[in-house]
């Protein structure tokens, strides 16, 4: 019952977190800085990505940067994207940006872990001037919305992983209860398996009685019948020694009623310990259902998370 009971509240728990966390969830928003850059100190766009991994993050970037399309094996290496990495920042020479323009574009980025997630500062110069809103206005806009349309990527990107690992975590839960299950059914065989092997022990008790007590007649009639044989007779020698065979009968027959109830006392036990067993499983198949309930509430509110991304 206590069990049940911290179950309930973790459930409790668990949709008041997650509703929270839908509740209190940031939204993409791109930020306008002026700040140092290796070609000075110019204005750009920031954006916080939440829970994005820094190696996803500068991939992306560099794919974006790169754009790469089947035909441009055939251009010249002055028209092709120069890609490289100095001193922190990301400089792509001649990236071509449709979004933003049909006209080559060189871009600076910062990309850095901070808390919680990634930061991405990044710069564009069109036509030898940094694109801004006092610069460039025509484009400023269109260039605001590419980097915020990369940091939702991003950022779907790090909900889905997230999502993966809840919805491994629900796997597991499930493969747990259906372990859970299983085990149930190996107590329950258990249990009829040890129920008639005491039916059976308790049949093979009535018939080692039945032949204890015919063996004791036997043993009463023969000493009867060596009691009046002469000793050292030819009769005598043989009534002693079916005396001494039904004697050794009849040890063995006590033998064989010890080892029976011995058998019946370590089944009853077995059982006793199955049905404990059983109860403890039921207990552990309703905790795990209900942590089964509280993760798929988990793994609903991240899929409703990654949905309401745009």
């Amino acid at each position: 019952m206590r069990t049940m009971c911290k179950a309930g509240v973790l459930l409790i728990l668990v949709v008041f977190y997650s509703i929270s966390n839908l509740l209190a969830q940031d939204k993409i928003e791109v930020k306008d800085v002026s700040q140092l850059t290796s070609r000075g100190k110019q204005t750009g766009y920031s954006v916080f990505i939440k829970d994005a991994t820094l190696d996803n993050v500068i991939k992306k970037w560099g794919q974006n940067m790169k754009n790469e399309k089947a035909a441009d094996i055939f251009k010249s290496k002055d028209d092709k994207v120069k890609y490289e990495v100095k001193a922190g920042e990301y400089i792509a020479e001649r990236a071509i940006l449709p979004e933003i323009s049909n006209k080559y574009i060189t871009t600076i980025a910062n990309i850095v872990n901070v808390s919680g997630g990634v930061q991405i500062t990044a710069f564009f110069e069109l036509d030898s001037i940094f694109i801004s809103k006092q610069t460039l206005g025509t484009t400023y806009n269109d260039t605001r919305n590419y980097v915020r349309k990369f940091g939702i990527v991003c950022y779907k990107d790090a909900v889905s992983n997230e999502l993966a690992r809840e919805d491994k975590k629900l796997t597991d839960l499930n493969d747990k209860l259906e372990s859970l299950k299983s085990k149930k059914i190996q107590l329950e065989k258990s249990i009829i398996k040890s129920e008639s092997l005491i039916s059976e022990m308790e049949s093979e008790l009535r018939t080692n009685l039945s032949d204890q007590e015919r063996s004791g007649q036997n043993l009463k009639m023969l000493n009867d019948s060596l009691t009046n044989q002469q000793v050292n007779s030819a009769a005598y020698t043989v009534y002693n020694n079916r005396l001494k065979e039904e004697s050794k009968t009849q040890k063995r027959l006590l033998n064989d009623n010890a080892a029976i109830h011995k058998k019946i006392e370590n089944s009853k036990k077995d059982i006793l310990e199955y049905k404990e067993a059983l109860s403890k499983n039921q207990v552990d198949q309703e905790f795990q259902s209900k942590q089964i309930e509280n993760q798929q509430i988990v793994v609903n509110n991240v899929k409703t998370k990654l949905q309401n991304i745009k």
